[in-house]
C-alpha cells in the first residue's frame, strides 16, 4: 500500500492571529495552523517546508524562544495543549482536559520552561503548565465569583 504524503496546505482555518507564529531563528519560518495541521513556510526559499499533524483543528500556536519547540492549542472539548519538536515535527508532550472548550492563546516562559495558556470565552481561567518535567497542570483562577 503507497503512502500518502501532505506536500502543500492551501488556506488557513482560523479567524484570530493566535494560530500564526514566526519560528524565527536562522531558518526564518512562519508556522500558521492549517486545520489540525501545523505547517511551516520559509520565505527564504518560498515554499512549505514541514509539517506538524494533530488530532483536532489547531487553534492557537506558539514557538519557544530558542526556536527548537511549538506547542499548539486544539479546539475541542477537553483543550489540549501539545509540545512538538520543531526538528523533526515529533509529538513531545500532551496535556490532555486543560481546558473546557478549546484553547484560545499560547505563550512559552522566556526560561522556555512554562507554557501559559488561555480557553475560551467560559473557560475564564489561565493554565501555567511546567512542561519539561512531569508535574502537573497548575491551574490560576483570575475571576473571583461572589
Amino acid at each position: 500500500m503507497e503512502k500518502v504524503k501532505l506536500i502543500r496546505c492551501l488556506g488557513v482555518t482560523s479567524c484570530t492571529n493566535a494560530a500564526f507564529a514566526a519560528a524565527g531563528g536562522k531558518c526564518g519560518e512562519i508556522c500558521f495552523a492549517a486545520g489540525g495541521v501545523v505547517a511551516f513556510y520559509s520565505a527564504r526559499r518560498d515554499r512549505q517546508t514541514k509539517f506538524c499533524f494533530a488530532n483536532a483543528p489547531v487553534s492557537a500556536i506558539a514557538v519557544s524562544n530558542d526556536g527548537k519547540f511549538i506547542c499548539v492549542g486544539l479546539k475541542k472539548r477537553a483543550g489540549t495543549l501539545v509540545v512538538f519538536d520543531v526538528s523533526t515535527c515529533a509529538s513531545i508532550r500532551c496535556f490532555d482536559s486543560t481546558h473546557g472548550i478549546g484553547v484560545s492563546a499560547i505563550a512559552f516562559s522566556p526560561a522556555g520552561d512554562r507554557i501559559a495558556s488561555a480557553g475560551f470565552v467560559g473557560d475564564k481561567r489561565p493554565l501555567v503548565v511546567t512542561w519539561k518535567d512531569s508535574s502537573r497542570p497548575l491551574r490560576v483562577n483570575i475571576f473571583q465569583s461572589k
